[in-house]
């Protein structure tokens, strides 16, 4: 038996994979370049194959007023090689002839540097031009439409209108659900995750003095208690000393922060749904008072 190299394995499969990636690019290429209605092959025109208006200098050279940029470079590339302009010490260089020298007003010209003087050239075509040619278009199709096409194009349209309306109908539901969502929301008071309300165990009301909070609140309250009485172990500011009051929650000494971060979730116990008004009526009661408070 023969060893397999896997390298020379893996070198295989990538160049394949490569391969078969090309493939499929150039079959995306020419299905976006090209559809097909029928008999008829129509090409899409975007970009540099859009049709653009040409300088009378261009449009002696190409005997078309209008033309797209691809194919202008094309015909200015077949003339150069069918007359064998190019410099044989420097192919990228072009001598220019009488028709050339017109166009550029140069004796040679770079290839590159020939790409960006096309583009004084090249012009967009005018907006007075583009609806005569529509109108020329619907004029031929409408032509050749029958009596039987239109009655069917116009069913097409009905149910077009159909669908968008249903579209949008739909649309308008779902954003009136959002809302609805919403302010149920704000009505229990907080939103999902670490921010949403909890009750809290005897030990955590008894520190934290409410009987619910969110574990945010509660996290940032035990480390503004930590930072006051100063509990960081000043070795290692990872480790936490605990007093009474933290021994009451932890039942330990000394607690790492990560650790303690563990232990809370003990203390933290999700909310029934008929507390959740209760505790809003107590915090808007907390506002109130505050309020009076300032206001003395």
């Amino acid at each position: 038996m023969r060893s397999v190299n896997p390298r020379r394995m893996q070198n295989r499969t990538t160049t394949l994979r490569k391969k078969t990636k090309k493939k499929r690019r150039r079959r995306k290429r020419k299905k976006r370049k090209t559809k097909v209605k029928g008999e008829k092959l129509v090409v899409k025109r975007g970009g540099f194959n859009k049709i653009c208006s040409l300088s009378p200098q261009l449009q002696e050279f190409v005997g078309v007023p209008e033309m797209a940029r691809t194919e202008v470079v094309k015909r200015i590339w077949a003339y150069i090689r069918e007359k064998d302009l190019q410099d044989p010490k420097n192919r990228r260089n072009i001598r220019c002839d009488e028709s050339l020298h017109s166009l550029f007003r140069v004796n040679s010209i770079n290839m590159f540097q020939m790409n960006k003087v096309l583009s004084k050239h090249i012009w967009p075509l005018s907006r007075e031009d583009e609806p005569v040619k529509q109108k020329k278009k619907v004029e031929e199709s409408d032509h050749s439409i029958s009596e039987g096409d239109v009655s069917n194009v116009a069913e097409q349209e009905e149910e077009e209108e159909v669908e968008v309306k249903k579209v949008s109908r739909q649309k308008e539901n779902k954003k009136r659900r959002s809302t609805k969502v919403d302010k149920e929301v704000k009505k229990r008071g907080g939103g999902g995750g670490f921010t949403k309300l909890c009750s809290l165990s005897p030990e955590l009301q008894k520190f934290t003095g409410v009987s619910a909070l969110a574990r945010t609140e509660v996290v940032k309250k035990l480390w503004i208690y930590i930072r006051e009485n100063n509990l960081q172990d000043p070795k290692n500011k990872r480790d936490i000393i605990c007093d009474e009051s933290l021994r009451g929650l932890f039942d330990v000494d000394c607690i790492n922060m990560f650790q303690m971060n563990k232990a809370l979730s003990k203390h933290i116990l999700p909310l029934s749904e008929e507390a959740a008004p209760d505790n809003t009526s107590q915090k808007e009661k907390q506002s109130e008072e505050e309020e009076e408070e300032g206001s003395d």
